[in-house]
């Protein structure tokens, strides 16, 4: 099992493109929201952030947004990682989970 999630079940779910369950790993976000399927036939669909394992109820690890968007400011002097001008400053390790890893957040 990946030691990234708290139970097997939960590591099946996050791999299952039809689940209603998603994680962003660059953001230590997870996030339920509308099956795939449905999500191709609409445009916007509303997703609510999960803070407890929907398998066995552990407490799902915060999200790290605030601490992204803190870092790439004040490091980098990124404050709208959104803008297509400063986007292209983000560094690499900011598009995946190493920033935080590597931080040990």
């Amino acid at each position: 099992m990946n030691n990234d999630f708290c139970c097997e079940r939960l590591q099946a779910w996050i791999k299952c493109k039809d689940c209603p369950l998603r994680y962003y790993p660059k953001l230590r976000a997870y996030s339920m929201t509308a099956p795939q399927y449905l999500l191709r036939n609409n445009e916007i669909w509303v997703g609510f952030p999960a803070s407890f394992c929907p398998a066995c109820g552990t407490k799902l690890p915060s999200n790290l947004v605030d601490e992204w968007m803190e870092i790439l400011k004040n490091e980098y002097g990124i404050d709208d990682p959104s803008d297509k001008k400063q986007k292209k400053f983000i560094p690499k390790e900011f598009k995946t989970d190493e920033w935080w890893k590597k931080r040990g957040l």
